[in-house]
């Protein structure tokens, strides 16, 4: 049944003038509540029949919806309980619409549409093998699962370093403030699943490495069945390595059949990172060095027996998973505090703020007495 743009509008803006939000005007509001006195609380049951009757017309929010990116969507949803439930309803098909999963949340959608550099991992594999072609390198191999696509690492010569595969994330380089992806070991027991992301290649591997995650199984005594990570640390001394290595241990063994989401935070104007796996911060304020954006990056195995799994690599501006205790965003330095300055001003000097709302009314006032003056007789 079609609905004119009129009738669209109209159950918003009734529902708006019978519930008023908390920040419109006291007086409006002083009103409000003594009608809601004198008929009973019809007049506020009336304003929720209007606000429940502006989602009850699915196939045209959906509409609305879909042209809206992630981010709106997830406010929207955070507006009221009528706008929460109609996007939730609606979530599968506008995910769908995207080409994402059904079961993917807002927050993830929104890091998807605005990541910098993303790797489904899907059939049109973009990763090329190599560098080191001195040796066999890694079979790479697509499976698509109910979990998503995943990009296996097989095989390969024991102990030959970037023998997977690579590919050139930005010619130009990024400085993303997160780096995330999901990983799977499927033995333990073995090293394995290396991630490195650097600036970049120098002849058969990559030269001073922004960040290096891998896995270390049995074959590492002092580092056993863990994650680790390393950064190229710029305070290291000349003639050592510079490569500061931050062990991961998780408070449960290494399963096979889980999936580990990892997500990095790259606060590249302190230079200092933390590292979170399945939510939890693992690895706190460790210095990183910030010459030199990421470019390329390179996944392999360790071991020829290994088998892992990468998927959802993504860098960019926001962290697609929930996590426990997540890193404060920056916060934007001001040049003058107004307070300060207005305290430092003479006091014949300083003048009194004003509300928005006062100035508003002011020139309200000035434009109604203007066309007045100028347009009536």
């Amino acid at each position: 049944q079609a609905t004119s743009a009129q009738g669209l509008l109209q159950c918003p803006v009734d529902c708006v003038r019978q519930q008023p939000t908390m920040w419109q005007d006291a007086p409006i509001r002083r009103r409000l509540f003594a009608r809601k006195r004198s008929d009973g609380g019809k007049s506020s049951a009336k304003g929720g029949q209007h606000c429940a009757a502006a989602y009850s017309r699915p196939l045209v929010l959906e509409e609305l919806l879909s042209a809206l990116p992630a981010l709106e969507i997830g406010r929207l949803a955070l507006a009221d309980r009528y706008s929460a439930a109609a996007t939730e309803e609606a979530r599968p098909r506008l995910l769908a619409r995207r080409s994402l999963r059904g079961d993917c949340s807002w927050r993830k959608a929104h890091a998807i549409e605005s990541a910098l550099f993303r790797d489904a991992f899907g059939k049109s594999c973009a990763w090329t093998p190599g560098p080191n072609g001195r040796s066999n390198g890694n079979v790479i191999e697509y499976e698509d699962s109910d979990g998503g696509p995943w990009l296996w690492l097989t095989e390969g010569t024991d102990w030959q370093a970037f023998q997977g595969g690579s590919q050139v994330v930005s010619e130009a380089g990024i400085r993303p403030r997160w780096v995330s992806f999901r990983v799977r070991i499927a033995t333990p027991e073995l090293s394995a699943a290396n991630l490195v992301l650097s600036s970049q290649q120098h002849t058969w591997g990559l030269s001073a490495p922004t960040l290096f995650f891998r896995y270390c199984g049995d074959d590492v005594p002092s580092q056993r069945r863990c994650f680790v990570v390393e950064m190229y640390s710029p305070n290291a001394m000349p003639n050592s390595c510079r490569l500061s290595t931050h062990t991961c241990r998780l408070p449960e063994k290494i399963r096979e059949d889980h999936v580990y989401h990892v997500a990095v935070n790259l606060d590249w104007e302190a230079g200092l990172l933390c590292m979170f796996i399945d939510g939890h911060m693992h690895v706190r304020r460790a210095a990183f060095a910030t010459s030199y954006p990421i470019r390329i990056a390179a996944i392999y195995n360790w071991r020829s027996g290994a088998r892992t799994a990468f998927s959802e690599l993504m860098l960019g501006d926001t962290c697609p998973y929930a996590l426990a205790d997540a890193p404060q965003e920056p916060k934007r330095r001001r040049t003058c505090c107004l307070r300060r300055s207005r305290k430092d001003l003479p006091t014949a000097l300083r003048v009194p703020a004003v509300h928005p709302m006062m100035l508003v009314a002011t020139c309200v006032a000035v434009a109604a007495y203007v066309i007045q003056v100028t347009c009536l007789p």
